[in-house]
């Protein structure tokens, strides 16, 4: 496989925290409605370091709510 034929998708452009943090706060902040968002396997990276990235985007990103780490209950209509 000719790697220089195929587009590079999960490559990592955005690199540490405040990197990443930043970049899914400018993502997040263009939907236009209300989200749900649960922490996973690839957070556990700052989490071991002491830090809740998916938390903190949320805390910045009015329309986000952090609701768990892998899951999370939402409740729907009354």
């Amino acid at each position: 496989m000719d790697p220089r034929k195929y587009n590079l998708l999960y490559e990592l452009k955005h690199i540490g925290y405040a990197a990443q943090k930043e970049y899914a706060e400018q993502q997040l902040s263009k939907i236009p409605f209300h989200v749900y968002l649960v922490s996973g396997n690839h957070d556990r990276w700052y989490e071991s370091m002491g830090a809740n990235i998916v938390g903190d985007v949320c805390d910045t990103v009015p329309n986000a709510e952090y609701i768990g780490r892998d899951e999370g209950d939402i409740e729907v209509g009354e």
